[in-house]
Parts: C-alpha cells; structure tokens; sequence
C-alpha cells in the first residue's frame, strides 16, 4: 500500500469546522494557538464561532483551512501514519508543504496569510466571479469558455466537474450557453473572485517576491504539483509552481492520475470536508479513498490504515 496525503483549498470551508477535532485533542491545540499568537488574530473564534462573512474572505479563510488541516495533519502523525506522497488543491499545495517538511509551521502560516491579502488586492480590481459546471464533456466546456470570452476554466476537479472563473459582465451569457449544452448542474461559487485565471495576475506579481525570498527544503515525498499536474524534481521548480499556479489552472484530476500512474494506491484527504475524495472517486475507482473531517473519520482512516500497515 503507497498512501498520499492530499490537502483541500478553498471553497468547502463553514464555521465550526474542526472545532470537534480540537476539542478532542487537547495536545494538539497548539496549531491554532500559536497561530493567534503569531498574527495576532483569534482564528480559533474566526473558525470555530465566526459568521460566514468571515470564512468567505480569502485571507481568512485560508488561514482557517490551514490550520484545520495542520492540525489533522499532526493527529495522523502521531499515529504513525507515514505517506510516500503528498499533493494539494490550490491552497491545500501549502498545507501538503508543510506537511513534506518543505516549510516549517511559522513559515507556511505566514505565506498562506500574505497570499490571502494579495488575492484580495486583486479580487477588488476587477468584478469577478465563479461558477461549477458539471456534466458537460471537457472540449464542449473548452469551446463554450473560449466562445463567449473573458472566462476560463479554473479548476479541472474531475472528468465532467469543472469550476469557471468570469468577468461578471458575461455571467448571464455564460450561464446561458452552459444551459443550452444540456450541463447536468450550474452552480454559483461562493468566492471572493475569479481564482486561478488571468484576474489574478496582479496577485501573483505581488506574491512573488516574498515567495522567492523563502528556503525551501524538497518534500519528504513525492509531490505532484497541480499547475502542470507533474511531479516536483527541483526547489525551482516548486517556486514557480507557487507563482503561476495563483493565474493558471488547478489540474486536480490529472494530477490524480499522475499520483496513480506513480503507484500511489491510497489518497488520504487531510482537512476539513470529503470534496477532494468525492472527486478522486470520479475519476478513478481503482484506488482506495479515506476523509478525516471528523473525530470518527480520523479514528476509522487511523483504524484501517493502521491494520494494513501492519
């Protein structure tokens, strides 16, 4: 058995989430502790008892997934749980570095917070927005995104599930025409702007010189990096993942099937929610799929990896 950690991003975040877990693990309250410490902000209120307001911000809500995760992350540790492989969906590749041993605690809390404040620099630039399709084949979601203009796939999350980013100009327009293809679902996404396309170019730009002033160490792992959707072979390579990943695309299922080509057998979803699992089960069910959202699922994942382990 090959397990890979993966790490969720943005976008299935709700308050209270991981407040069970905390409450559970009295010694593992230090990643949000320290975390209010170090930026001087209560994020176990913002996550555990904030409104919805609040985890809508991408600043925020990034920090707030993070930490759900750090703190999963150092449950599964302890048990023993070793990976061979780690990979991240969107903000989730910050939670997976850390998890690699690529950027200590301090340094990856730090990052993911400037990135949340240049993202919302940029979201407020232009009028942006973003929507899920489902159920249309690839070249037709292609075709109708390049065709109608000023919008580009986001994220490709399974075979036949997509996420949008838009100029709001064209929503209707583009809703429409999703329609007329006979899309299965089209739905809004609750976010603060068009993430991952050429609307956060600026973000980028902003981003990028506290990115290169960073050391960061190679994974302890495989990682497969979701921008190209290839693994990682050099510190460079890793960096400009970083930049461009921020205007690029997420290439989530095709990063899947690299870690399966790979041989990874087991993906482990580490952070709140089971969204990632639901769409490795789309686009392979060759591989066993394990979510620790919850106190029960983290002591069942423990409980099953432990017994195969052994």
């Amino acid at each position: 058995m090959s397990i890979v950690f993966i790490f969720p991003g943005q976008g299935e975040q709700k308050v209270g989430m991981g407040k069970d877990i905390y409450d559970a693990y009295p010694d593992k309250r230090y990643v949000f502790d320290n975390a209010n410490e170090i930026l001087n902000e209560n994020f176990k209120d913002i996550c555990f008892e904030g409104t919805y307001d609040d985890l809508v911000d991408s600043r925020k809500s990034g920090i707030a997934v993070f930490l759900v995760s750090a703190l999963i992350y150092e449950i599964m540790k302890e048990a023993s749980i070793k990976p061979s492989g780690y990979a991240g969906y969107s903000l989730g590749q910050y939670s997976a570095l850390y998890a690699a041993g690529s950027f200590p605690y301090d340094e990856t809390l730090s990052l993911v917070n400037f990135r949340g404040k240049c993202l919302k620099a940029a979201s407020m630039e232009k009028e942006t927005g973003m929507m899920g399709v489902i159920g249309l084949p690839e070249k037709i979601v292609e075709e109708i995104v390049q065709g109608v203009g000023n919008a580009y796939i986001a994220n490709y999350n399974s075979p036949g599930n997509y996420s949008i980013s838009y100029a709001k100009s064209i929503k209707d327009i583009l809703f429409s025409e999703f329609k007329k293809a006979d899309a299965m679902k089209v739905v809004d996404i609750p976010v603060a702007g068009g993430w991952h396309s050429p609307f956060m170019k600026s973000a980028a730009d902003m981003f990028r010189p506290e990115l290169l002033r960073q050391t960061i160490i190679m994974p302890n792992g495989d990682f497969v990096e979701n921008f190209t959707a290839k693994q990682v072979t050099s510190v460079e390579q890793l960096k400009d993942n970083l930049y461009y990943h921020i205007y690029g695309p997420v290439r989530w299922y095709q990063s899947v099937r690299k870690l399966i080509e790979m041989g990874k057998t087991t993906f482990v979803e580490i952070g709140f929610g089971n969204q990632l699992s639901k769409f490795i089960k789309f686009t392979s069910r060759k591989v066993n799929v394990f979510s620790t959202g919850s106190i029960r699922e983290i002591e069942q994942t423990i409980s099953s990896l432990s017994k195969e382990l052994s």
